[in-house]
């Protein structure tokens, strides 16, 4: 049993991004989080997915940081997130990204593959 598996977080983590997933966009909210550098409550946005290509516990969302709040605002075409509901993309996880200078891993969002968005009129892959 992995770490993740024992003790589960309230949002999803890198790990639970391996292998990728396909899924559309279901919401965006402000979620007041614990910082834990310095143990300051923030709010951060947290994205909510919908039709995964794969079991996920679609209650937890992934915080989102700017990088991946820029990738959703290119992949949708739109900088409202009201405006992202449905968008189709693949959430990985990136062993390269880094923080504070070090590398430690990420979750990142591109645009769903292409094959993937070519044939989701007849029947979504997931």
């Amino acid at each position: 049993m992995k770490i993740h598996q024992a003790l589960p977080r309230d949002y999803l983590a890198k790990e639970d991004f391996e292998p990728e997933l396909l899924c559309e966009v279901d919401r965006l909210e402000e979620r007041e989080l614990l910082d834990p550098s310095n143990g300051i409550r923030k709010k951060k946005p947290v994205l909510y997915l919908k039709n995964p290509s794969r079991e996920l516990d679609l209650n937890r969302g992934i915080v989102i940081n700017r990088t991946n709040f820029k990738a959703l605002i290119s992949i949708t075409g739109h900088d409202d997130s009201d405006a992202w509901a449905g968008a189709r993309i693949c959430v990985f996880h990136d062993p390269n990204v880094e923080m504070l200078g070090e590398r430690v891993g990420g979750i990142r969002i591109r645009k769903a593959p292409e094959t993937v968005l070519a044939g989701a009129e007849a029947e979504p892959p997931f």
